[in-house]
């Protein structure tokens, strides 16, 4: 798999995984959690990104590389 298909792998995982989390938390459809621009409510847009990050982080390390190997531009 190349760096780049490994890294948008993440990226979908990461998303999908917190947007689970935030459903699953509020009982509240994907929809509901987001304006009609399909950006999270102010509301929900910072837990959205704590949980994406450390979802990101744990699949980064999942991966076998590390941050570096995978976003430093070489």
């Amino acid at each position: 798999m190349e760096k780049e298909e490994i890294i948008d792998t993440i990226k979908q995982f990461a998303c999908s995984l917190a947007e689970k989390e935030l459903i699953d938390k509020y009982g509240k459809l994907p929809e509901q959690l987001m304006t009609k621009r399909g950006e999270y409510r102010s509301k929900y847009q910072d837990e959205f990104n704590k949980l994406y990050d450390r979802y990101e982080d744990r699949l980064i390390r999942l991966s076998g590389k590390n941050v570096d190997e995978l976003f430093v531009c070489e």
